[in-house]
């Protein structure tokens, strides 16, 4: 264990209250490429809820404010499943909101809703409040689906149309509507590309 793991656990140790549990929290977070979602550590650890956001709550705070990291460009949808894959085994609904630059370099992820095992709830006007907190002149929604299916709701798309159409009032772009799930991702630009005012190839 290099210097650098032993601060890191000697720091966890002071919020959880435990250092078996942060020993086992940091060399879990140190093989993830993206922050896990909460449900994922409580499950993977095998810790309480309400430890499992705190060890959440402590590698947002790093990974979002206190790290050095490289641009993320999210062109392609399949950047997006990677780059969400945390979403992908989650127990119940999770709404992330990806905030992005003209050339489509990742500003900001939010963690806008999350709901129960069928469906998530999550207010247009909160959504975009955050894209233009973060001066984001396009976005990505995304939500996992606990079921397994890769299938877009008639609600999933009427809230995706209305967005597009709000967000555009702003002058803001919808780019893309995700479904991330263990069986992988979709990608409803490229289902129904007319929700974003396009023809289909």
């Amino acid at each position: 264990m290099n210097k650098k793991d032993q601060t890191a656990i000697d720091l966890l140790s002071k919020v959880l209250g435990r250092r078996v549990t942060a020993e086992c929290a940091i060399a879990y977070l140190a093989k993830q490429q993206r922050v896990p979602a909460i449900d994922a550590i409580e499950k993977a650890l095998a810790v309480p809820h309400s430890i499992a956001e705190k060890i959440y709550a402590c590698a947002q705070l790093s990974f979002q404010y206190l790290l050095n990291r490289n641009p993320v460009n999210l062109n392609d949808p399949s950047l997006v499943g990677a780059y969400l894959c945390d979403l992908k085994d989650c127990r119940v609904e999770h709404y992330v909101l990806l905030t992005l630059t003209a050339d489509n370099t990742l500003i900001n992820r939010h963690e806008c809703g999350i709901g129960t095992a069928e469906c998530v709830t999550v207010s247009k006007r909160d959504l975009l409040a955050k894209a233009l907190a973060d001066g984001a002149t396009s976005i990505i929604i995304a939500h996992n689906h606990p079921s397994g299916t890769l299938d877009f709701s008639k609600q999933d798309i009427d809230n995706a149309r209305k967005l597009y159409k709000n967000a555009s009032s702003l002058s803001i772009r919808l780019l893309d509507s995700i479904v991330i799930s263990s069986e992988g991702i979709k990608s409803l630009r490229k289902e129904q590309p007319s929700v974003f005012g396009e023809r289909k190839k």
